[in-house]
């Protein structure tokens, strides 16, 4: 599963699930989650700070929740500091993408290897298929130029290519999503999380979502088996 710093604890923690939480406040999330055997594989923190403290408080965050790859949008000055503490702290950060506009650095994917060269693997990228397709980028072709830095991908099919482009079930729509997922099981990528997010038809979206779950699962269980 995956947090967001934004999103409220809880009726008994009202308070967002960010790094202001207190220890203790912390401990009781994280015993709550071994309890259920849930691990936040991922967690979205919007501009992880570059000044030390502030970047340091972020990752005991991460630390204490255990967090495995933060999904963030740092400025690029940022990173020589985030590097650090992911080799400090043995977690990831993956630089997501929005359009051109809200992510001028790393809306393609030539941005974010631009970024990453010469770093530590634990830094790479957030792909938001999504945001790829509205900017006419072909999530394949992006895949192939990020390779082994693709730590996480935020999958998307659309009804189109296009600026206008909405969710639809997966393989249903113009992102040859199928290719997509058989293309990382070919270069041997192995995410830490492929995340189902879906903005379409927000309050009638579960069959949709049920029917993206199934496809997934599907071509999972036949690239396992061809090995």
């Amino acid at each position: 599963m995956g947090g967001l710093s934004f999103q409220k604890v809880s009726k008994e923690i009202p308070k967002n699930f960010d790094d202001k939480l207190t220890n203790n406040e912390l401990k009781q999330i994280r015993l709550k989650l071994d309890s259920v055997g849930v691990r936040l594989l991922t967690y979205y923190f919007h501009q992880i700070p570059g000044d030390k403290d502030g970047c340091r408080k972020v990752f005991e965050f991460g630390r204490k929740i255990g967090i495995e790859t933060f999904m963030s949008e740092p400025l690029p000055e940022a990173l020589d500091t985030i590097e650090k503490f992911c080799d400090d702290y043995d977690i990831n950060v993956a630089i997501h993408n929005h359009d051109r506009k809200a992510s001028p650095q790393y809306w393609n994917p030539e941005g974010i290897i631009k970024v990453c060269r010469g770093r530590s693997k634990r830094i790479g990228a957030c792909g938001d298929m999504g945001y790829w397709m509205r900017s006419g980028i072909d999530p394949i072709k992006a895949l192939n130029t990020l390779k082994e830095r693709l730590i996480t991908v935020q999958m998307h099919d659309l009804h189109e290519l296009s600026t206008e482009g909405h969710d639809v079930p997966w393989g249903t729509g113009a992102g040859k999503t199928k290719e997509f997922i058989e293309e990382i099981h070919r270069l041997g990528i192995r995410p830490t999380m492929f995340g189902l997010e879906y903005s379409y038809n927000w309050f009638e979206s579960m069959p949709a979502i049920s029917q993206s779950i199934d496809f997934f699962n599907k071509i999972s269980m036949e690239l396992a088996q061809r090995g």
